[in-house]
């Protein structure tokens, strides 16, 4: 088995886990796991030569997407992250001749556009995108005649970036030519562009070097290792004469060669633009990473030189470790490497060996949700695994063999010391390396994670693989590939049943009380035997209530349990009803998700989650109300009554029946607060949620009242505290 086979797949976009994320220790150390291949078929099948990455959310979902250029068969590619650790093809569009810069820009509508130059066609186009993933078929194309500036012959356009270098809020275009030209394209909306004046420079890097304007400047790193600034003066683009060249204090200018890009990123993290670039001395061949540091006014400190390796080719700016520094992705011929940022301008080498795998310039991203930028090249990805435990992923499947168009169970099981995996598993068919592909995604469910699926009809040893895709703890890894067989006569069985369950229908009210019996509520779960063997017996069916889709038995709350005897033929399905007839007292308000799991009868369990409910928190609301008042015509204060009466009407307008309340009676000349207490009824009679209860409470006595006009008020007080007030309708005299 070919070695890059063992360790390919490994995905690039998982999909956000949900659950409590671990703390994580601020590293400054960094590193990968060992890349692996995407497939990126395009419009061709010839194999592709991806010339430059952008990463960027397409379709606005959450999740980092990428597009990349095949300068081989001059198409751009673009993939949409699934959001489970797999990439679908979107589209494949057609480019000019030899296209390369990519760029992930905003030009026109507020959807991401894509932007890139073809160099053979003397071109500079832009797809416009469309928000949802894809973008519009017709590119809007810059075509250039005579060059224009220094130099003779056609303009070969070598790099474009977009930047706002007037300060209006519109992103521009700025080429850069083979020929050391530089040219811009102001927007004006609408996808209209302007082109300006040109002048002569290259094509640097583009930031904002002065604190006082919100507009972008660009940079020309020159031969000797200096660089300098060129600003919009209205008209075109010029060297800005009142701000500081980046100094060459430092570097003998005939000794001392720019060898890499330029980059622009805040090295020391005091809100100012600082650069970064690679020279190289002619005469001892030693490499130096030059920094320079901004000091928000146009000019720089004197270069920070730090000796790297030789034979740096491309910089990227990302803050590869925990620790919120900017680091810096450096691309070689044959491997790539990180300069770990120190915060202060300096840079520590993490002395990386990861190997050339078809090297571009890298798309930068957080691909699989961890929290980690990672980076692609094309169709080869370097996941992120700084700070991560390690995982261990094995595979079974049911069968060796299968006959042609039968299905097989693939199972793989996952494990880390001292964690619970949780996540994806991705199954690949890797038989061939340039035809790779996805069987299927499984999630996990106490360790393991399985797929059903055929493998074709032709007589065949295929290599399948399974890749765990990581989560927020713990790395990703891949299984040993182990062979299928597609022949006549395949197919014998081996290995357990697997019950795989699917929610077909709930009727769990969307709001409820806990402690509440309910009426019709019931999960309807359809078990589909996906295995390669008849299952028969016993299967129990739980049914959970969980704060995520993860089941967790320790800490989720078992809502009901049905043990059913089962029958069900290879790749066959049955229904079954399981009624939920109360919830339990313990679960406190807010939303959970019903999630069910089947243990076939060899303890081989799944679990699937089947929508949400809400629970209310559980609460007591009494009211009541005066209906009726008999008092005498005449009252002295103190005097004693008889066949004198209030009538009242209790409700509970809360979620729980109440278990009993008290009513303090009084007289007040104020209908809307209580007076002193002189009757006071306890009762513990219950009141259900939405029902009323009718009261009558003989009057014996009054208190000593002074004369005047008072209203008899009635205030009530439930099991939980609660208080309500309510007074008579009109009010009774008290004579002197």
């Amino acid at each position: 088995m070919p070695k890059k086979l063992m360790a390919r797949r490994r995905a690039a976009a998982c999909q956000a886990i949900a659950e409590a994320l671990e703390p994580r220790a601020y590293l400054s150390t960094v590193a990968f796991a060992a890349p692996f291949t995407i497939p990126v078929a395009g419009a061709n099948s010839t194999a592709g030569q991806f010339s430059s990455s952008v990463a960027a959310d397409f379709n606005g979902d959450g999740n980092i997407d990428y597009a990349t250029l095949d300068s081989a068969n001059d198409i751009l590619d673009i993939m949409l992250n699934n959001g489970n650790g797999t990439f679908r093809m979107a589209q494949s569009l057609p480019t000019g001749r030899q296209p390369g810069s990519l760029q992930a820009v905003t030009l026109s509508n507020g959807n991401v556009d894509l932007l890139f130059v073809n160099s053979e066609d003397a071109t500079v186009e832009f797809y416009t995108g469309n928000g949802d993933g894809t973008f519009n078929t017709t590119p809007t194309t810059f075509s250039f005649g005579q060059a224009q500036g220094s130099g003779s012959g056609t303009v070969t356009p070598a790099a474009v970036a977009a930047a706002d270098v007037t300060g209006n809020g519109n992103p521009d275009i700025i080429v850069g030519t083979s020929n050391d030209v530089l040219i811009t394209f102001l927007n004006q909306g609408n996808d209209q562009f302007e082109q300006t004046g040109a002048v002569a420079g290259e094509l640097g890097a583009v930031g904002q070097f002065f604190s006082t304007s919100t507009a972008n400047d660009v940079v020309d790193a020159l031969p000797d290792g200096t660089m300098q600034i060129f600003v919009d003066n209205g008209t075109q683009l010029a060297v800005n004469t009142t701000a500081q060249a980046v100094p060459g204090s430092l570097v003998n200018s005939t000794l001392y060669r720019v060898a890499s890009n330029v980059v622009v990123g805040d090295f020391n993290d005091d809100g100012n633009a600082d650069l970064a670039t690679v020279i190289t001395d002619s005469q001892t061949s030693t490499s130096y990473l030059s920094v320079s540091l901004g000091n928000g006014d146009g000019t720089f400190q004197a270069p920070q030189l730090t000796p790297i390796p030789a034979g740096v080719t491309q910089l990227q700016v990302g803050s590869f470790t925990s620790s919120g520094n900017q680091d810096l992705l450096a691309e070689y011929s044959d491997h790539t490497d990180v300069l770990t940022g120190n915060g202060d301008g300096t840079f520590t080498d993490a002395a990386l060996t990861i190997p050339e795998i078809g090297w571009t310039s890298a798309a930068i991203g957080d691909f699989n949700g961890d929290g980690l930028l990672d980076a692609d090249f094309g169709n080869s990805l370097l996941l992120n695994t700084t700070g991560l435990k390690s995982s261990q992923t094995s595979l079974s499947a049911t069968t060796s063999t299968v006959a042609p168009g039968q299905q097989v169970t693939l199972k793989a099981a996952v494990t880390a010391t001292g964690a619970t995996p949780s996540g994806n598993v991705a199954f690949y068919d890797v038989t061939s390396t340039s035809a790779e592909k996805l069987l299927g995604v499984g999630k996990l469910v106490g360790g393991s994670a399985s797929v059903a699926t055929g493998l074709g009809s032709a007589t065949e040893t295929h290599q399948i693989l399974a890749e765990y895709l990581g989560s927020t703890t713990l790395a990703a890894s891949s299984s040993n590939a182990i062979g299928e067989t597609v022949e006549p006569g395949g197919g014998v069985p081996t290995g357990p049943t697997i019950l795989t369950p699917t929610v077909v229908k709930e009727t769990v009210p969307t709001l409820v009380p806990a402690d509440t019996k309910l009426t019709n509520a019931s999960v309807s779960v359809k078990l589909t035997n996906s295995s390669g063997i008849n299952a028969k017996g016993a299967v129990t069916i739980n049914v959970y209530a969980a704060p995520t889709t993860t089941l967790d038995t320790g800490v989720d709350t078992l809502l009901t349990q049905v043990t059913k005897s089962e029958s069900l033929k290879v790749q066959k399905s049955g229904t079954l009803g399981i009624p939920i007839k109360s919830l339990p007292s313990n679960l406190i308000g807010g939303t959970y998700h019903l999630i069910v799991e089947t243990v076939d009868s060899a303890g081989t369990a799944s679990a699937v989650s089947a929508g949400t409910f809400s629970v209310a928190a559980p609460f007591i609301s009494l009211s009541e109300h005066v209906t009726s008042l008999k008092l005498p015509a005449s009252i002295v204060g103190g005097a004693k009554l008889k066949g004198s009466y209030v009538k009242l009407t209790v409700i509970n307008s809360g979620n729980i029946t109440d278990d009993g309340f008290t009513i303090d009676l009084s007289a007040s000349q104020d209908p809307a607060a209580a007076g002193s207490t002189f009757l006071t009824v306890k009762k513990t009679t219950k009141i259900a949620p939405g029902k009323s209860l009718g009261l009558m409470i003989s009057l014996k006595t009054l208190p000593a009242l002074t004369a005047g006009s008072y209203y008899l008020v009635a205030h009530t007080t439930d099991a939980d505290g609660g208080t309500s007030l309510a007074s008579s309708a009109s009010q009774f005299v008290v004579s002197a």
